[in-house]
């Protein structure tokens, strides 16, 4: 009853609120970039945007989107009434800034005939790479955004504004819908030699471990670029392989 009261107050001034809702998601991403960009001029002034010893990935935008698509479609229920159903997913990377938007279709259970098309925006949060080479991220949902022109007939808006009340309270529940993105990258893990030596020269097997952590992601001009500081341990003895021949060398 309360939910229903309340959307039919907020029906009158729905397509303006639409209208004020989409210029301070588009100004909200504006500051995003802003603030990455001072931070990258700050930064390359003081010359440590990126270091020379760092391994960088790229990643293109489309690389990401099939990746996120791959686990698309998902649905969820929220209020134990709407329908959520996420079918496409929009990537951007530009100006410092990562931006995913969600393509949803919010239906309303109780009239299966009245639906809003919403686009559910975030970008990419906690990215890490794992010793098995293996990069990976999560969609972080922070806002929504209606587009101007539902299908949905004249409840559209009205359901819209429900979908808007109810995305602030279950924005995890929602973020839940997209799957953790992994994209393999080929990373040694460590750098093995055989022993070998039977003449005057005797090198002992041992291993050399690496390690990896992101150092600076730097979302630009269509690419994700990771950049990675990698670093080695002690080297440390291993056991002989038996089919190694006495003068062979294991290439990592």
């Amino acid at each position: 009853m309360g939910l229903g009261l309340a959307l039919f107050v907020a029906l009158p001034a729905c397509r303006e609120d639409q209208a004020a809702q989409r210029r301070r998601a588009q100004a909200k991403i504006l500051r995003r970039q802003i603030d990455s960009l001072g931070e990258m001029r700050v930064a390359a002034r003081e010359k440590r945007l990126v270091d020379e010893r760092w391994l960088a990935i790229a990643v293109d935008e489309a690389a990401v989107r099939s990746v996120i698509d791959a686990g698309l479609p998902q649905e969820t229920l929220v209020a134990d009434r709407f329908r959520v159903h996420v079918h496409r997913a929009e990537v951007t990377f530009s100006s410092g800034t990562s931006l995913v938007r969600l393509n949803a279709r919010v239906s309303d259970t109780r009239s299966p005939d009245r639906f809003a098309d919403v686009v559910y925006e975030g970008g990419l949060d906690d990215i890490a790479v794992a010793a098995d080479g293996k990069m990976s991220t999560r969609v972080l949902v922070d806002s929504i955004d209606v587009p101007q022109a539902q299908t949905g007939g004249a409840d559209a808006p009205l359901l819209a504004a429900a979908t808007d009340e109810l995305a602030g309270q279950n924005l995890e529940t929602l973020q839940s819908l997209v799957p953790p993105v992994a994209i393999p990258v080929k990373l040694q893990e460590k750098i093995a030699v055989d022993g070998f030596g039977d003449g005057a020269v005797q090198v002992e097997a041992a291993e050399l471990p690496v390690s990896v952590k992101v150092a600076r992601v730097l979302p630009l001009s269509g690419r994700l670029w990771v950049f990675l500081d990698v670093s080695v341990g002690p080297w440390r003895k291993i056991a002989a392989s038996p089919s190694a021949s006495p003068s062979s060398v294991k290439k990592p």
